[in-house]
C-alpha cells in the first residue's frame, strides 16, 4: 500500500509543470497517522519551495526533522505536490540511545480556499544511523495547519495590493 501511494505521488509530481506553487507563506499545526503525533512548522522560502520543521513521537523514538520541499501545482495554485529532502535526529526510547539520519519526502497538500486551513498527506522514507530499532523506516501522515501568514500577492488581496502601488 505504501509503494502505491509512493508511485502514485512521483508520477503526479513529475507530470506537473513548474509553479510558483503555495498561495500561503507559514503555517503551523499537526502532523500524524494512528501511530504518530507531532507538530509542523512550514515557512515558504522560495516562490515553490518550503522549509518544514517537525517535532514528533512515534512507537519507536521522539525526534526533530527538518526538510527542505520542492512544490509543483497539480490543478490550479491551491493543490500542489511536494518532494523534499532533509535530516532528523532523536532518541531511541526501547533501547535508550541518540541517533540522526536522512530524510526525503513526497506529498500532496491542498490549501481550503476561504478557510485559513492546508492539509497534506505525504509519505516520509526515514534512514537512520545509530541504535534505532529500525534503520529504513516509511512513515505515512496526514498534517493539518492553521496558515498564519498568506501570500499578499495572489488572489483578491494581491490584486488590491496591486492596484495600492500603482495609482
Amino acid at each position: 500500500m505504501k509503494g502505491c501511494i509512493f508511485w502514485i505521488l512521483g508520477f503526479m509530481f513529475l507530470l506537473n509543470g513548474n509553479s510558483t506553487a503555495q498561495v500561503y507563506r507559514q503555517a503551523v499545526g499537526i502532523r500524524g497517522n494512528g501511530n504518530l503525533v507531532g507538530f509542523s512548522f512550514v515557512q515558504r522560502v522560495a516562490p515553490s519551495m518550503t522549509g518544514e520543521i517537525i517535532l514528533e513521537r512515534n512507537p519507536f523514538d521522539s525526534h526533530v526533522a527538518g526538510t527542505l520541499r520542492f512544490h509543483k501545482n497539480t490543478l490550479g495554485p491551491r493543490l500542489n505536490t511536494y518532494f523534499g529532502l532533509g535530516g532528523q535526529a532523536g532518541f531511541v526510547r526501547s533501547t535508550p540511545g541518540t541517533f540522526v539520519g536522512l530524510n526525503t519526502q513526497l506529498g500532496i497538500e491542498f490549501k481550503f480556499p476561504i478557510l485559513p486551513i492546508q492539509t497534506s498527506l505525504d509519505l516520509m522514507p526515514m534512514f537512520n544511523i545509530g541504535p534505532h530499532p529500525n534503520n529504513i523506516y516509511f512513515q505515512v501522515a496526514l498534517g493539518v495547519r492553521y496558515v498564519t501568514k498568506k501570500d499578499e500577492t495572489r488572489g483578491l488581496r494581491g490584486v488590491i495590493n496591486q492596484m495600492k502601488s500603482n495609482p
